[in-house]
């Protein structure tokens, strides 16, 4: 499959991504607000023009512009599409993991949509929709009017008037996206079946890096996923029973040389799992880049990086609004140099 025409299109759509200097440069900018004006002043399409935003709706303006992106790509890419429906059931995973949280907890609305990324699937508007859930149950129950297997999945896991553990019916999301993204792959070819078998092993390591959290009630097999390249139910179950300490090491080692040994190689914790994640990927793709420029790794770092820019947009402008120092924040950007 010719990688060639895909790339070179979605390459001039990477010219309009901010650099690395941007960022730092909003990094040292003192307030969200001065970071964010830095921001648009480096070319980023905020919210509507002249009007102050919120830090929420900044982030917000983040994940919408992430969504207009890939929409523009998926017109363009035709039967090279796979990548970028590999990286929208991602978004729909973590953003309905989010809002299945948020219910659970009784967050604002507001709070829930933080982060999340609209897509196809779940555009804004079923997604502020969805997070007006005051429960577990209302939301499965939502997502099913909606048409979106996240309902019947998180119903079939037990998301009644009485619902199981939390664990559980993030378990029943994750097998969902593990399911769609492999499915999503298949078409594609080779290199972005084994993209998709990443993101499921990523999946596998974040659950293990959080094993104390699930409760004693949970088997150690219970958020394992089939699927990745490395991780299967026995390596899983045995990394499950691992002291904390231990757990990185044995996992660096399983996944040495492969492209995700970097992320474990010098401990790997919960803290920011996804931004660490999206920079190890991005890493890996540049080599995989330059190894087969006609292969498809060239588009999926594009698409990476646009992930990585908002990413990077929202941790700027919400560490800035805490008065993190400069140096921290640019220590947690994913967008390379």
């Amino acid at each position: 499959m010719d990688w060639g025409a895909a790339t070179a299109r979605a390459r001039g759509l990477a010219t309009h991504l901010l650099d690395r200097g941007a960022l730092l440069h909003a990094a040292e900018a003192g307030s969200w607000q001065a970071a964010a004006r830095t921001l648009a002043a480096h070319g980023y399409p905020g919210p509507e023009q002249g009007i102050p935003p919120t830090q929420e709706e900044f982030d917000r303006a983040a994940g919408r512009l992430v969504a207009r992106r890939f929409a523009l790509l998926d017109r363009w890419l035709g039967a090279r599409r796979g990548c970028l429906a590999v990286l929208s059931e991602e978004a729909e995973y973590r953003a309905v993991r989010r809002l299945l949280r948020g219910a659970a907890q009784g967050a604002s609305p507001g709070a829930r949509l933080g982060g999340i990324t609209p897509t196809a699937g779940l555009p804004e508007r079923a997604l502020r929709l969805l997070a007006r859930a005051e429960s577990p149950a209302q939301l499965a129950r939502a997502l099913i009017r909606l048409g979106h297997p996240a309902g019947r999945a998180l119903e079939l896991a037990g998301a009644g008037p009485n619902p199981a553990s939390l664990w559980r019916l993030e378990a029943a999301l994750a097998r969902l996206f593990a399911l769609r993204a492999t499915r999503a792959a298949r078409p594609a070819g080779r290199a972005v079946r084994q993209f998709a078998a990443l993101l499921v092993d990523l999946q596998n390591v974040e659950a293990l890096l959080l094993r104390k959290e699930w409760g004693p009630e949970l088997p150690d097999d219970a958020m394992f996923l089939p699927g990745g390249l490395v991780l299967d139910r026995d390596r899983f179950v045995a990394a499950a029973r691992l002291d904390p300490a231990d757990m990185s090491p044995a996992l660096a080692g399983w996944f040495a040389p492969g492209p995700l040994a970097a992320l474990l190689a010098k401990g790997s914790g919960p803290r920011d799992f996804e931004g660490r994640a999206l920079a190890t990927l991005l890493d890996w793709l540049h080599r995989e880049r330059k190894r087969d420029a006609l292969g498809p790794a060239g588009l999926l770092e594009i698409l990476e990086r646009i992930r990585a820019e908002a990413h990077d947009v929202r941790l700027v402008t919400r560490a800035a609004s805490l008065g993190a120092p400069a140096g921290t924040i640019a220590a947690a950007l994913v967008t390379p140099a």
